[in-house]
């Protein structure tokens, strides 16, 4: 799945969740369940943004992050600075709130990784 800009994911369509890569899928049941993918910036390295979870903390991948809000499942919070484009935090869509892991008939497993 190639990247995208922020506001081009905010346009874009939903990929079917079964389509999306396993470590995309994660991200998005993660958030189904709860959780919130936040970005944010480096501020004494060099490298790509670090992406985690909130509450929990746990930390994921940046592209596999951006990835997850291209598949369109995800929608921005509104706390960027110039929009939509620059949301610091995304949460699933609404109606995306499902079973536990988000997937008719998912285990617990999967939102636990």
């Amino acid at each position: 799945m190639a990247p995208v800009s922020l506001d081009a994911a905010a346009a874009r369509t939903t990929v079917p969740i079964e389509k999306l890569p396993a470590r995309v899928r994660r991200i998005v049941e993660r958030c189904r369940a709860g959780q919130t993918l936040c970005l944010g910036h480096r501020v004494r390295e060099i490298g790509p943004p670090l992406c985690w979870f909130e509450p929990s903390g746990r930390p994921t991948r940046h592209r596999s992050a951006l990835d997850a809000i291209a598949s369109g499942h995800l929608v921005p919070s509104a706390d960027g600075l110039f929009g939509r484009g620059t949301a610091q935090t995304w949460r699933v869509g609404e109606g995306e709130r499902g079973t536990e892991t988000g997937v008719p008939g998912g285990s617990s497993a999967a939102a636990a990784e």
